[in-house]
């Protein structure tokens, strides 16, 4: 997902919520959780290697992301896996199109491609982005941007109908997020 910037001077790490929740985007609100500093579940990366802990975590209406706190000596990379290096947050909130680009570990039957586009026909609604485009389970927690290299949001669920994918706007999230941590989360670019 994306890096973010704490106001205490940690680097974060952005998922959806109910990736760390033991939830599944569908099973309601599970609640908000605000763990204080080294106190939180631990994050491990592939190899095992405990990576962070999760600070906060929400799974409760539109509400659907998750921060770690990265440890000391963890390194990443800010920028977009595919699309390249971030520019802002998107807070668009246009009844126009937009280019919707995404990476995501989807599974499903065949290959899946890592990196993947679509589109929106609108970005009215502050909370929540529906978009059109090969989504899958595995996807969620996924970052997604704008094709100005903007972040859109979060990978949260498998809708229904012409426009399925399921984006949790970042603005609001981190807003949140801030307002329950007392830390203020700024987009890595």
């Amino acid at each position: 997902n994306f890096v973010f910037t704490g106001s205490d001077g940690r680097a974060y790490l952005g998922t959806a919520g109910h990736c760390t929740l033991a939830a599944s985007n569908v099973s309601g609100d599970v609640g908000e959780f605000i763990y204080p500093v080294g106190s939180g579940p631990t994050v491990a990366d592939k190899n095992g290697r405990i990576i962070g802990r999760i600070t906060y975590a929400v799974q409760q209406g539109v509400k659907d992301i998750a921060l770690i706190r990265l440890g000391d000596g963890i390194s990443f990379d800010k920028a977009m896996p595919h699309w390249g290096p971030l520019t802002g947050v998107n807070t668009s909130d246009a009844f126009t199109p937009i280019e919707l680009r995404w990476v995501g570990h989807g599974v499903g039957i065949g290959s899946v491609l890592y990196a993947r586009s679509g589109m929106s026909l609108y970005t009215t609604n502050p909370d929540q982005v529906n978009g059109a485009g090969l989504i899958a389970p595995g996807d969620s927690g996924g970052p997604v941007v704008d094709a100005q290299g903007r972040a859109v949001g979060v990978n949260v669920a498998i809708g229904v109908g012409p426009l399925p994918q399921i984006i949790t706007r970042l603005a609001p999230q981190l807003a949140r997020a801030a307002s329950q941590t007392g830390v203020t989360y700024t987009l890595a670019t």
